[in-house]
This record gives C-alpha cells, structure tokens and sequence, in this order.
C-alpha cells in the first residue's frame, strides 16, 4: 500500500505548522490508543461490528492528522471491508484488523519518540492537562468535561453542516471558557480556518479531541 508510515511535517502542515497544537494532537493521540490491542480485542470477540467500524472511521482521522498517510490508507480499506457485511467478524476481517492495530501501535511509538526529541515530558503531561489522563475518559463522573465534550461535537456538527453563524458562536463559548492553553491554540486554528471556510481541516483538528474524550467499553 502507497503511503508515508510517519511525516512530522504533513501534520504540522495541517495546524500551519504550530508546534504547540501539533504535539497537542500528538498527545491526544497516544492516550487515545493506550490499552488499544486489548480493546479491538473485546470488539471481536463480542462481534461488534458497528463499534470497529467506527474504530476505524476514527483512526483514518487521526491517523491523518499525525502524519501517517499509509495508517490512514489502511484504516479507510479496513472501514470498508468491515461495512461490506452484517455478520459475524471473519478470519480475514480479524487479520485486517490486528494489523491495523500493530500499525498504530508503531504510529504511537513514533509519536512518542517525537515528542521526546523535541522536548516533551510525556510523564507530565497528565499532571499539566488533566483532560488528558485516563480518568477523564468517562464523562461521566465530570459534569462540567461532559458539558465541554458537547459543545465540541456541536461544533464539529456545524462544521460539517456549513454553517459558519452557529459555528462562530459555538467557537466563541468554547474560547470563553476553555482554561486548557493546548485547546485554546486548536480553537483559534479552528477560528482561522473557518475565516478561509475550510471546513474539511477545522473538523480534522475537532476529531481527535473528541476521539480522545469518548469513553470506549
């Protein structure tokens, strides 16, 4: 499969070359798929093809916004496979699958080894963005995260619809009460580029955040 297995610079491409955002959504992304082997694994062995086909939707994003074309490549061909039936996951859909997670387990890495060459203590990153630990990825039990996480698929929602006046005030409320200095840098990206209506890439910078902020069985 044609495809770049990790490119630094096409992801900072997308956030306008913004180091800060950029080893944000790298961050997302690494607690985002933290016990992943284990979780496609439940998936399976319960048949659950609706959630792994989502799984999958979700990887061609992210995947995408750190850099990694032929991940992306992949996800969206495992997505498809995994759409073309209604029946219990096959022998083949299950390899599919476990190479798509070995895969982004190498895309993890990657991303680590990144952030540590270019300074970033991974170790603090929870004490320093609480958002991002695994205990917030229950919404749940934090009302007002939860009350955060919706507004942002409210945006993401009016995005995708085109409409830059709901859009605008939603960016508006999250910049109001945002304390996160990470998601304030990703709503002001957002901001500009909805000014130049590129829609497409303000819904790339929304979908790993809201990836990592799902709770996942």
């Amino acid at each position: 499969m044609a495809g770049v297995f990790f490119d630094p610079s096409a992801g900072l491409a997308l956030v306008m070359d913004d180091q800060s955002i950029y080893q944000g959504l790298l961050r997302s992304f690494i607690d985002h798929n933290q016990d992943l082997a284990q979780r496609i694994d439940r998936l399976v062995e319960r048949h659950d093809r609706p959630e792994l086909v989502r799984f999958c939707h979700t990887t061609k994003s992210t995947s995408g916004y750190v850099g990694s074309s032929l991940v992306q490549q992949q996800a969206r061909s495992v997505e498809l496979q995994l759409k073309s039936s209604t029946r219990s996951i096959t022998a083949a859909e299950k390899e599919a699958l476990a190479n798509l997670v070995q895969d982004l387990l190498r895309l993890v890495e990657a991303a680590e080894n990144y952030l540590a060459a270019h300074g970033s203590d991974l170790s603090s990153r929870v004490a320093s963005n609480p958002q991002t630990g695994p205990a917030s990825s229950d919404n749940s039990s934090h009302p007002d995260l939860e009350q955060d996480t919706i507004v942002w698929q409210q945006l993401r929602h009016s995005l995708d619809a085109h409409d830059p006046k709901i859009s605008r005030r939603l960016l508006s409320q999250l910049l109001a009460q945002t304390g996160q200095e990470t998601d304030r840098a990703i709503l002001l990206q957002i901001q500009s580029h909805l000014g130049q209506y590129q829609y497409a890439k303000a819904c790339q910078l929304i979908d790993p955040i809201l990836a990592q902020r799902k709770h996942t069985p």
